[in-house]
């Protein structure tokens, strides 16, 4: 079962600490690409936790961005606009061509990947969450 928390620290090249919201502990990652992944301090994560063998250290993997949120804007014409992320309250720009024909709206609560590009965080993929 996957875990929830916050990034507390990111190393520059290695990685960085998860901390699991229920017990508050510290997990260190390893996850070289981690600026392509969107991942930065303070952003809420899911993650599994292992236990290194032969050793009382666990750690975490898989660590992913929680990527949820509410759609403000939508340019119909362009597939652009803006989403919330629920938790977070972060501004995300996504892109979508076909987001009207698939049912999606400003007030919409959507899924969506995450891709690091040149103009910043961009969302693509998304996908009307039905709550």
């Amino acid at each position: 079962m996957a875990e929830k928390g916050k990034v507390k620290v990111i190393k520059d090249t290695d990685g960085g600490i998860v901390v699991e919201s229920r017990t508050n502990l510290e997990y260190t990652f390893s996850q070289k690409n981690h600026k392509e992944l969107c991942l930065g301090v303070g952003d809420r994560v899911k993650f599994d936790i292992v236990a290194i063998p032969g050793t009382t250290t666990s750690v975490a993997v898989n660590v992913e961005r929680i990527t949820a949120g509410t759609v403000l804007s939508f340019d119909s014409a362009k597939g652009t606009g803006t989403i919330e992320e629920r938790v977070s309250k972060k501004t995300i720009n996504f892109y979508e061509p076909y987001a009207k024909d698939m049912g999606i709206d400003v007030g919409d609560v959507v899924r969506y990947t995450l891709l690091n590009t040149a103009a910043g965080e961009l969302a693509v993929n998304l996908t009307e969450v039905v709550e």
